[in-house]
């Protein structure tokens, strides 16, 4: 497939052929000419995917070149993929360059993207602005960022950023957002914490509905939803509550 001369399609080729290569996914690995093909769906296709997976590249610690991952994140921004603008905000903000990480972010947010928020709320709480972050993460939520809602989520769980923890309302979060990794967390509180009663402070546990979360989560390739069912065939716990595999 990475052989035709297709504009429409040589991109998307190109970058599975690559990742095929890289991994050793089906052939033998060959990093060095993976890398030669994601720069030529980037270059020959204009492909966004393969500009930011050289920009994962370049920021990985095996191969870290700041330039060429700020250079492939533009690209990948300027091929389309506005998401591209919140790693390179990470990327100055982990290089002391607060001021143009919070330019990244508020661009991604002038231009529709609000997971603009959400990078922005880590930024803030990476600096200890607890009740800014928490404020921004409110912000996000109510345009719709599922990452501000899991971070939300997240917060009112655990007590983090300066929040009370508040099961009821990390749930409302979590449901909300719906990644993987919020449906994994609701099972978990389900489980082990359940949710207080309205008539009374006893906590009810709800172990069928929080396995079938967690069950989902897997389904969907979250990494610790997988452990955890795979523990609990291995231990025998909560098995009545599971309907997999």
């Amino acid at each position: 497939l990475n052989n035709k001369d297709n504009e429409s399609f040589g991109g998307e080729a190109s970058f599975y052929a690559a990742k095929c290569l890289i991994l050793g996914i089906g052939c033998t690995q060959d990093e060095a000419q993976g890398i030669a093909l994601l720069k030529k769906g980037t270059e020959l296709y204009n492909d966004a995917q393969c500009a930011s997976a050289l920009a994962s590249i370049y920021s990985d610690e095996a191969h870290y070149n700041l330039p060429e991952a700020i250079k492939y994140l533009r690209e990948a921004d300027r091929l389309g993929n506005t998401n591209a603008l919140g790693e390179l905000g990470q990327l100055y903000a982990n290089n002391g360059e607060l001021e143009k990480a919070t330019e990244c972010y508020q661009e991604m947010i002038s231009r529709g993207n609000n997971e603009g928020y959400y990078y922005m709320g880590l930024a803030l709480n990476s600096q200890g602005r607890d009740k800014e972050c928490i404020k921004i993460f409110e912000e996000g939520a109510k345009k719709g960022s599922i990452s501000c809602y899991a971070s939300l989520g997240l917060a009112y769980e655990n007590g983090y950023s300066g929040v009370k923890q508040d099961l009821r309302k990390a749930l409302k979060y979590y449901t909300k957002s719906q990644t993987p990794y919020a449906l994994y967390r609701q099972g978990i509180i389900l489980i082990n914490n359940g949710l207080e009663k309205k008539k009374e402070d006893e906590i009810k546990q709800d172990e069928s509905k929080g396995m079938d979360l967690i069950r989902q989560a897997a389904d969907q390739g979250h990494t610790e939803a997988i452990y955890t069912l795979g523990y609990c065939y291995e231990t025998g716990s909560h098995l009545d509550s599971i309907d997999h595999f």
